[in-house]
């Protein structure tokens, strides 16, 4: 029986030793899995919000009626789909309609009791016959409508990738108030039985303000929407130009067979005009029965300031806002600019890879172009100097023929970038962890343009520069010896001081001082011109030292 136990336990330890070594051999021959998120095939979800503002209104045909609008406001968020071109927009909003009608023609007469108000012999008066026309009369509706936009449209591409949306907003006005303000003229006559009535008082231009009350703005809202749009990223995301340009590899290796990595967008910030139109009726005022907005309900003597009192009817309660008994409509109105941004949320697909070989890292130098700021195209004559923060030079280079410049200075640091080139300002900048290329954009000197020279200073009431004008001089004089092709005209101006022909004769003789200083340093006569202007050409104001102090200057213009 020992036996048996025996050979039954070397059975098990050889199965045992067998399973592991089936495992290990296993486990040798699976190869490492690389897990890589992948892009969807062009379909991007997002989440964001927005803001808007403009010139918003709430259209109606009552009669007699100006609608002058007032502004609006909206804030909201949301989902959007974007697939290939197409776009599809969906959220919740809250919309501010304010909106002012002015009423013309509102006069009247009418009997109103009178009370605290006596005649010059004592006895009380108990009514009075009022006269009223007002001036001027604003009624103010304002809602708060909460929308539920469902826009579609899309991307219309080009250099500043514009789109377009359109669609409709559903939504409910979840409050609606009312007020009313006018100027009005009076006349208040004494009623007085069998006789004429006699003016015992007259009123001009008197300021009738009304409560802030209700409006019965609830009906379902449904508005007519366009948007129309740019994306704003390619100026306000510097990384926007360097994840096109990682974008385009992408999509390259994947259509020669090589998998891409998935990455997710950066904010997309987007600035658009937009309009939206009530196509359905808001209004459920009732008739108040009331004929006019605004009408003198009793006098008094005692109340000084306010001897006559109005009460102010909502204009959409009273008679002329309604036709046979039924309301007349009220279309909400709002156009103007919208900001919005949206945060991509694409969930990416999940797909495993052999894992990537190792290759020894690519050198990380500093490369670049020079390019005109205005015609995007490159500088081809340049001198270029790289230099640490100590402005030792690392990097000298005469560029002629190209615009374009390669270094051996490593990405990773801190340097100024110092760059001199015909019929350009000069332009300094400094960089830090630059990217792929080094892009340095230069002013073109244009002519036509005028700038101020600063750190030029005179005495008071003198002619004569002083040894701070110096640095100035000698900048600008190099400027000119560097741009030969360049003339310019010196104009001096001076505050309002003084009268205008001594000011007038002050400006030309600091301008001339200034041409001669010029010459003085090796620049042509014939490249040169100087005049004066006085006090006509003021900057700032001529009330404060410092407006004076800005209105004295001497300026440049290129010819």
């Amino acid at each position: 029986m020992r036996s048996t136990y025996l050979f039954q336990r070397k059975i098990l330890v050889l199965f045992s030793i067998f399973i592991l070594g089936l495992s290990n051999i296993s486990a040798q021959e699976k190869p490492n899995r690389e897990v890589v998120y992948t892009r969807p095939a062009k379909v991007r979800h997002y989440l964001g919000g927005w803001l808007y503002t403009g010139y918003s209104a709430m259209f109606h045909n009552i009669p007699q009626t100006d609608v002058c609008g007032g502004i609006g406001a909206g804030i909201g968020g949301g989902y959007q789909l974007r697939a290939n071109k197409f776009m599809f927009n969906t959220g919740i909003e809250f919309a501010f309609i304010n909106s002012v009608t002015k009423i013309d023609n509102l006069t009247g007469e009418t009997v109103v009791n009178a009370i605290n108000s006596n005649r010059a012999d004592g006895t009380p008066i108990n009514t009075v016959m009022v006269r009223y026309g007002y001036r001027k009369y604003n009624d103010s509706q304002r809602a708060g409508i909460i929308n539920v936009p469902i826009m579609a449209g899309m991307r219309l591409g080009g250099k500043y990738n514009y789109y377009f949306l359109a669609g409709t907003k559903v939504g409910l006005p979840v409050f609606g108030f009312n007020s009313s303000k006018g100027k009005v003229n009076m006349e208040v006559y004494d009623k007085i039985e069998t006789s004429t009535p006699v003016l015992i008082a007259n009123y001009d231009n008197r300021t009738i303000k009304g409560n802030t009350n209700t409006s019965n703005l609830d009906n379902i809202n449904v508005m007519a929407s366009a948007e129309f749009g740019l994306e704003l990223n390619q100026w306000l995301d510097k990384t926007e130009k360097v994840k096109k340009k990682a974008k385009n590899r992408r999509e390259k290796g994947s259509k020669m067979g090589r998998r891409q990595q998935f990455v997710r967008e950066t904010p997309r910030m987007r600035a658009a005009l937009f309009v939206d139109y009530g196509l359905t009726n808001i209004n459920k005022n009732e008739n108040s029965g009331g004929q006019l907005s605004s009408v003198p309900t009793h006098f008094s003597l005692a109340n000084m300031g306010k001897e006559v009192t109005f009460e102010n009817h909502n204009l959409l309660t009273t008679n002329s806002a309604f036709d046979n008994g039924k309301v007349k409509r009220v279309n909400p109105f709002i156009v103007g600019i919208k900001g919005s941004v949206f945060f991509d949320v694409t969930k990416p697909k999940r797909r495993s890879y052999p894992p990537a070989p190792v290759l020894p890292p690519a050198p990380r130098v500093i490369s670049g172009k020079l390019i005109d700021v205005e015609t995007k195209k490159e500088v081809k004559e340049a001198q270029l100097i790289i230099t640490d923060t100590l402005n030792k030079a690392l990097y000298i280079k005469n560029l002629k023929g190209q615009g374009t410049f390669d270094t051996k200075l490593r990405r990773e640091g801190h340097y100024k970038v110092f760059v001199m080139a015909p019929n350009y300002y000069k332009h300094k900048q400094q960089v830090y962890n630059v990217g792929d290329t080094l892009m340095v954009y230069l002013k073109p000197v244009k002519k036509g343009e005028t700038f101020v020279l600063k750190n030029i200073y005179f005495n008071t009431d003198d002619t004569t520069l002083t040894a701070e004008s110096n640095k100035e001089l000698d900048k600008q004089a190099l400027f000119l010896k560097e741009n030969r092709n360049i003339n310019i005209i010196i104009v001096g101006h001076t505050d309002s001081q003084g009268s205008d022909v001594y000011n007038m004769k002050l400006s030309e003789e600091r301008a001339l001082s200034v041409k001669k200083a010029l010459i003085d340093r090796g620049i042509s006569p014939e490249r040169l011109k100087s005049e004066g202007r006085g006090k006509t050409q003021p900057i700032a104001s001529n009330e404060t030292e410092e407006g004076r102090a800005e209105n004295r200057r001497i300026e440049i213009e290129i010819q």
